[in-house]
Formats: structure tokens, C-alpha cells, sequence
């Protein structure tokens, strides 16, 4: 059986007022897409676990089963590495906090070592283990975290159409063959988020090598676990609702790598 730990801390509220203050600076603050994805992960080992305990309803007390045990997790545009030290907290093996921003990553670094996540050179009795790292997507450009990851973790990254191609292929250079990516975008002022998606999505088909799964689908990644949209609704307040309402809402996917067909 999945051994337990202690929950993570809830991460805080979202806020009304998100966009408006470090223009131009984006990975140096939290935004409510990061907020939610904690949630999200959060809610998913709060599911599992109830899923878990003697099959009997979880009344969100004691530990968590380890959601990322054993796994190597990757976070792509890190910012703060909110969500990289939350994975931690859940169990991973290891956690790569990644930007291509240098003062992102001092900023994450910083955050890291706060929570008593260091790299594994160092000496981390008693302590996780992780580190930031420069990632600048495309095949090429990710070729040191090549087969690096059992999971990927993303928030916001697909607001920007020209950068579609070169994230899929990132995904599919760092994913390992059985690895996942749980990614989820929020809207924003001037950008559609199914629209956004989906034309991501298209990008993603047209390549062949990644796929969409959900709760129905037998590669799914969590076991007990149905809707992410609607777990993470289940979790927020109204007041969140409505802040998440005027933004235009979320979405969440999975991706994993294609099945390769044996040959008889």
C-alpha cells in the first residue's frame, strides 16, 4: 500500500486583482492559475486517500496517501515553484522547479530551500529533495531533462499560440514513455480559454505522439479520482467562484505519450 504523510498547508485564496502589478514580470508572482493547480493537487490526494482508507469517506484529517512517490516531477515556468514544493510535500522522489527566466529561479530557489527541498548533491538528511533548472522549450533546447519525467506539472502556458509547437515537443522530449502532464489554464482579459486550449490541443494532435486521457480512459493517472474540473469547483468558495467566473473559467488536462503498438 502507498505510504501516508502529513498534508501540505491549503495555499491561499485566489485573488481579485491578479494581472495588474508586475506587467512584464510574470514568473515573479503568484497568479490565481498556479493557486488553483495547488488546489488541484491538494484535492486529487485528498480523493485518493478517501479512495484508500477502508474504502470509507475521508473527512480531511490525518495524512495523505503520497500522490508523487517514487516520481520524478517536473514543473514547467515555475514562478515561485509554489507547485514543484507542493509535489515534494506529496511524495516525489525528485522535483526540477524549471524557467528560462534566471531571476524566476533565483526567486524559486529561494522558495525551495525555505521548504527544506534541496538538490540531492547536497546533504539532505531528513530533507526533500529538488532544485531549479534552466528550461527553454523545444527537442533541442530540452535535451537535459530528455526522459527525465514521470510527471509534468504546468499552469498558463498556453496563452502565447507561438509557443504551441515548441511546449509539445518539450512535453514529449521530457516525458517518459508512462509519464503524464496535468496542466491547467485560467482565462485571461482578451483570451478565450476554450479557444486558447483547444488550438493548443490541435497542435498537440497534429504531432501524433501525445494524447488526452480523462477519468474514463484506463490510462488514467488516479485511481478513485473522477473530474478535475469538478473536484477542483468542489474546493472553492464562492467568492473564489466568482473571482474565477470573471476571468472566464478554467480548464484542466491530462496528456501522456502514445502507446507505441507492439510488433507481432
Amino acid at each position: 500500500s502507498s505510504s501516508l504523510q502529513p498534508p501540505p498547508p491549503p495555499p491561499p485564496p485566489l485573488s481579485s486583482n491578479n494581472e495588474s502589478s508586475v506587467t512584464g514580470r510574470t514568473g515573479v508572482a503568484l497568479w490565481n492559475s498556479g493557486l488553483l493547480l495547488a488546489r488541484l493537487l491538494d484535492e486529487i490526494a485528498v480523493s485518493a486517500t478517501a479512495a484508500t482508507v477502508s474504502k470509507q469517506q475521508y473527512q480531511g484529517e490525518g495524512e495523505l496517501v503520497n500522490l508523487f512517490k517514487g516520481k520524478t516531477v517536473v514543473e514547467l515556468g515555475c514562478g515561485t515553484g509554489l507547485n514543484s514544493i507542493i509535489a515534494s510535500k506529496l511524495g516525489a522522489k525528485y522535483v526540477y522547479a524549471t524557467d528560462g527566466n534566471m531571476e524566476v529561479l533565483e526567486l524559486a530557489k529561494l522558495n525551495l530551500e525555505q521548504n527544506n527541498i534541496v538538490p540531492s548533491f547536497q546533504d539532505n538528511s531528513n530533507k526533500n529533495v529538488g532544485e531549479t533548472g534552466t528550461l527553454q522549450w523545444g527537442s533541442l533546447d530540452s535535451v537535459d531533462f530528455y526522459d527525465t519525467a514521470d510527471v509534468i506539472l504546468g499552469s498558463d502556458l498556453t496563452y502565447n499560440a507561438g509557443s504551441w509547437r515548441i511546449l509539445a515537443d518539450t512535453l514529449n522530449s521530457v516525458l517518459k514513455a508512462n509519464g503524464y502532464f496535468l496542466y491547467l489554464t485560467l482565462g485571461h482579459s482578451g483570451f478565450n480559454v476554450s479557444g486558447e486550449l483547444n488550438g493548443f490541443l490541435t497542435v498537440v494532435q497534429s504531432g501524433g505522439s501525445l494524447e488526452v486521457v480523462d477519468e474514463s480512459s484506463s490510462r488514467w493517472p488516479f485511481p478513485g479520482v473522477g473530474s478535475l474540473e469538478l473536484l477542483l469547483n468542489s474546493s472553492l468558495s464562492e467568492k473564489e467562484k466568482n473571482v474565477v467566473k470573471s476571468t472566464g473559467g478554467y480548464k484542466i488536462i491530462v496528456l501522456r505519450k502514445r502507446l507505441r503498438k507492439q510488433l507481432k
